[in-house]
């Protein structure tokens, strides 16, 4: 069966933006360990922007576009 329809596609997509965002938050805990809350206080105030847009990006079949 071949695998690239649109859905599939878009399917490995997700999954890479899943694992990159993922990666992303290992990096920050990594910095909060670190101790280096005061640089990343002005760079990551949109965290919680950041956390209310993954799931939405998650969920919606046009979040690349």
């Amino acid at each position: 069966r071949n695998d690239n329809t649109a859905a599939a596609c878009h399917q490995r997509g997700q999954r890479q933006g899943n694992k990159r965002q993922e990666r992303s938050e290992a990096a920050e805990q990594v910095c909060e360990r670190r101790g280096r809350r005061a640089v990343g206080a002005q760079r990551r105030v949109p965290a919680a922007a950041a956390a209310a847009r993954a799931p939405r990006a998650r969920g919606s079949p046009a979040a690349h576009l």
